[in-house]
C-alpha cells in the first residue's frame, strides 16, 4: 500500500468513525471533535495535539460503542478483519485524533504516535494498541506492537492478541508464536485472536506439544484451547493419547479434542478415532465451534 492510498484510506477511516459518534454523542460534544480533529496537519504544534488526546475521555465518556451489525460490517470493509465490538467511545475519539494527524506526513506521524506511546497510561495505551490496526505505515509499527505483547500489564496484552488483525498481518513467525504461547501461560483466551486458524504453524506446534507435556508432568490441566493451533499438525502418532485424554477429560475437552482433530490434515487419525465406538466421537455436533469451546472454558476458569 503506498503512502497516498493509506492517506486517503486514513480520512475514510475518520470521517466513518465520527459519524458513529455523532450518533452517540451531544451534537455540541461530536461538532468540537471534529472541529478540533480538523486543524492536525503541518502546522499543528506538539502540545495542541497531546492536549487533545488526553482531553478526549472528558468529553466524550468511556460508554462502550456497541456496534450495530451495520456499523460492523463497515468497519470490516475500512480494514478486513477489523470488529470494534469491544471499543468503547473514548477509543474511537482517540482513533480520530491520532488518525487526523496522518496529514502531517508519515515522520511527524510516528513521531508524535511513538511519544504518545510513551507517555500513556493504561486506558490511553489500550486504545492505542487497538487502533494499531488502523493507522498507516504498518511496518513501522511492527514492534511497538511487539512491546505491547511483552506487557506485564493483561489489558494491554490483550488490545494487541484480542480482535486485533494487526499481528495476524505483520508479525513475524516468531514473533507470532511468542504471542500466542504467552496468551495460554497466562490464560488470557485464544477465542478472540484474530487470523489463529490462518497462522498455524509447525513450529508453534512443536512449542505446543512441549508445554502440554510440561503441564501434564507437573500434574496441571492443560489448557482446552491449546489444541485449536496444534489441530491442524496431529497425526495418527497422536492416536493413543488423544484417546486417552478424551477417555480422561470432561465434555469440554472432549469437544475441544474431537474439534482439533477434524482439522489435522492426517485422514488415517480421523478414521480411526471414528471407529472408537466407545469415545461416540461425532465431527458434525454442532456445540464443536472454537468460539463456543472458548467462551464455556473462559466461564468455567472464572
Amino acid at each position: 500500500m503506498s503512502d497516498l492510498q493509506t492517506r486517503l484510506s486514513s480520512s475514510e477511516i475518520v470521517e466513518r468513525l465520527i459519524t458513529w459518534l455523532e450518533r452517540r454523542l451531544d451534537p455540541d460534544v461530536s461538532n468540537w471533535l471534529r472541529t478540533e480533529s480538523q486543524k492536525m496537519g503541518d502546522s499543528i504544534e506538539d502540545w495542541e495535539y497531546f492536549t487533545l488526546f488526553s482531553s478526549v475521555s472528558r468529553k466524550v465518556g468511556r460508554d462502550r460503542l456497541d456496534p450495530d451489525s451495520q456499523e460492523q460490517q463497515e468497519a470490516e470493509e475500512l480494514r478486513s478483519g477489523w470488529n470494534p465490538i469491544h471499543w468503547s467511545v473514548d477509543e474511537v475519539a482517540r482513533a480520530v485524533v491520532v488518525l487526523s494527524l496522518v496529514p502531517a506526513g508519515q515522520e511527524k506521524f510516528l513521531k508524535l504516535l511513538e511519544s504518545t506511546f510513551d507517555t500513556s497510561e493504561v486506558h490511553e495505551a489500550e486504545a492505542l494498541y487497538k487502533m494499531l490496526p488502523l493507522l498507516p505505515w504498518p511496518s513501522r509499527l511492527k514492534k511497538r506492537a511487539a512491546e505491547g505483547v511483552r506487557s506485564n500489564m493483561t489489558n494491554v496484552f490483550n488490545a494487541v492478541a484480542h480482535r486485533n488483525p494487526f499481528p495476524a498481518d505483520y508479525f513475524d513467525e516468531n514473533a507470532w508464536n511468542q504471542m500466542v504461547l504467552k496468551a495460554l501461560f497466562t490464560g488470557s483466551p485464544l477465542y478472540p485472536v484474530t487470523g489463529l486458524d490462518r497462522r498455524a504453524n509447525p513450529d508453534l506446534a512443536d512449542m505446543l506439544t512441549d508445554f502440554a507435556a510440561e503441564r501434564a508432568s507437573a500434574g496441571r490441566k492443560i489448557p482446552i484451547e491449546l489444541w485449536r493451533p496444534l489441530g491442524p499438525f496431529l497425526t495418527v502418532d497422536h492416536f493413543d493419547r488423544i484417546v486417552s485424554l478424551i477417555s480422561d477429560g470432561d465434555e469440554l475437552q472432549k469437544r475441544a479434542l474431537t474439534l482439533a482433530v477434524s482439522m489435522s490434515r492426517d485422514a488415517e487419525l480421523r478414521d480411526k478415532l471414528m471407529r472408537r465406538s466407545d469415545l461416540s466421537v461425532d465431527f458434525n455436533r454442532e456445540s464443536l465451534n472454537w468460539e463456543r469451546i472458548g467462551l464455556d472454558a473462559e466461564q468455567k476458569s472464572g
